[in-house]
């Protein structure tokens, strides 16, 4: 999060570093300790403006739009679709963010409950895409 959440971009570094974050990020998500169902709760609100400040940088990348199938499996589906890269790490960037909010509020396992069903649910599939664009950007 502290790189999303930094102000600045630096074209150079800001790339091949987000290839790398993303990298990591699926094994590290797979060592989390299974803490079983839990209570049902609302993810926390982030502060008031950062979501904006984030986007804002990461729009800013030399790379954004890209295009994707929208089924891979489906052999017969030839769709394009248009992604956007600033908008996968943002997507990826919250659902870590409401974590380590849980976190700082001294609850442990709603964070590990909050980043495993948000990245079956919802950011995992951002996180695939942004690394095949990212991919992409580099070859």
């Amino acid at each position: 999060c502290a790189w999303a959440e930094r102000p600045g971009v630096e074209q150079l570094a800001d790339m091949p570093r987000a290839r790398r974050l993303l990298a990591e990020l699926p094994a590290a998500l797979l060592q989390l300790p299974d803490v079983g169902p839990g209570q049902k709760f609302r993810a926390p609100q982030l502060p008031a403006g950062l979501e904006q400040e984030v986007f804002a940088r990461l729009q800013k990348l030399p790379a954004d739009v890209y295009h994707d199938i929208f089924n891979p499996l489906d052999a017969e589906d030839r769709q394009l679709v248009s992604h956007s890269l600033a908008n996968d790490l943002m997507e990826i960037w919250v659902g870590l963010r409401r974590g380590l909010s849980l976190v700082e509020k001294s609850q442990p396992a709603e964070a590990v409950r909050e980043w495993r069903f948000g990245f079956d649910s919802r950011w995992g599939g951002h996180l695939v895409r942004a690394q095949r664009a990212l991919h992409s950007y580099f070859t």
